[in-house]
């Protein structure tokens, strides 16, 4: 298992990477916590469109807590450590892109 604690422009994010023993890898950004009990249904219908855009799985958990999530199945002969990390740098920046908007929707 693999930790990162990353913090860009206000957004503070926990990322981890965990790999089981048949080299399906799971990388779970957590994102935010929705404290606005009132935002839930704007915030589900949010990540719903970012479903459908998106590569990574948007959701939130039943304490409100926002996640995004995508998996990375291989061989041992084909496991490419660079995609794994590539790819997961590449979904950050995604969620970079969609925290601001997330974000409004939170706090409005």
């Amino acid at each position: 298992m693999f930790r990162l604690d990353y913090n860009h422009q206000g957004m503070n994010m926990n990322m981890v990477i965990v790999v089981n023993e048949r080299n399906s890898v799971l990388v779970r950004y957590m994102i935010t916590a929705n404290n606005n009990p009132d935002k839930k249904d704007a915030i589900l219908k949010f990540l719903n469109t970012l479903n459908e855009e998106r590569k990574l799985k948007y959701y939130m958990d039943e304490d409100g807590d926002i996640f995004a999530e995508w998996h990375y199945f291989a061989t041992d002969e084909k496991f490419d450590a660079e995609l794994l990390i590539e790819s997961s740098i590449s979904f950050l920046k995604g969620i970079e892109r969609d925290y601001p908007d997330l974000m409004r929707i939170i706090w409005s």
